[in-house]
């Protein structure tokens, strides 16, 4: 979602299906939302700065962000060894 034109599909796919939706701007390595997020639905799904997992975390929102800190390449490979994709 680095592009305008993804951008551009993203937000008009969530306004077509009526999923609200809101920007906002991330304040780097403590993850704070300014302005701040005031979600009206049960879930919460977060795309953009990775230090937004820690807003997300503390407000309990869920699914909230996919952190994937322990899914590196290394821990991958042990998982799946040689299915996985340049295993070698």
């Amino acid at each position: 979602l680095f592009k305008e034109n993804e951008w551009a599909n993203l937000t008009g796919t969530l306004e077509r299906f009526g999923i609200p939706f809101s920007v906002h701007k991330v304040i780097p390595f403590i993850g704070e939302l300014v302005p701040p997020a005031q979600p009206q639905q049960e879930k919460v799904v977060c795309f953009g700065s990775y230090s937004m997992r820690h807003t997300a975390r503390a407000q309990r929102w869920t699914p909230g962000v996919y952190d994937l800190f322990d899914k590196d390449f290394k821990v991958q490979l042990q998982h799946w060894g040689e299915r996985m994709l340049n295993f070698d």
